[in-house]
Parts: C-alpha cells; structure tokens; sequence
C-alpha cells in the first residue's frame, strides 16, 4: 500500500506538477468549443477586461486573450492567490 500525498494547504486536491498541468492543458482542449461558445454567449468581445479565476496553466486566458485583442485586458489568478485571500479575510 502506498502512501497518500500529503494535501495542498489550500484546497486543491491534485498535485502542482508538469503532469497535472499537462492533465489540465488537455482538459482546456477538450473544452475550447464550449468556452468558445460561452465567450460568444456573454458577447466577450475586443477591448473588453477579463478576470480568470483559477487559471491554471492559462489555457482560457489564452482563449480571452484573443478575443479581447491587444485593447483588452485579461488578469489570471491562481487557486493559490484566491485561496491566501480568503484565508486573510478570516
């Protein structure tokens, strides 16, 4: 029997390694029609500002950021960044 990994203090419950990214980065792929579509469903559209919560490896800002183009704005946070916050607000 092996043992567990030790979790993340802040809440994530895989680890933060060039395997999960890879696993997250196909996952974005898997889902860019549908992000796409959501995109196309909120009128995102040039010049716009985006926010990113959660970002990851940044594959759907990537997406944002082509569609708000070199007039927009798109911010990411990492689940670390919003996981600190929450823990300073308490």
């Amino acid at each position: 029997m092996s043992e567990a990994t030790p979790a993340n203090t802040d809440g994530y419950i895989h680890s933060r390694d060039e395997q999960e990214y890879a696993r997250l980065r196909n996952q974005a792929e898997m889902w860019q029609g549908a992000s796409e579509a959501l995109f196309d469903e909120i009128g995102l559209a040039p010049g716009m500002s985006c926010l990113d919560v959660g970002s990851g490896p940044g594959s759907v800002m990537r997406l944002m950021a082509d569609r708000v183009g070199e007039k927009g704005t798109v911010t990411g946070l990492r689940s670390t960044a919003v996981s600190g916050a929450r823990r300073s607000q308490t």
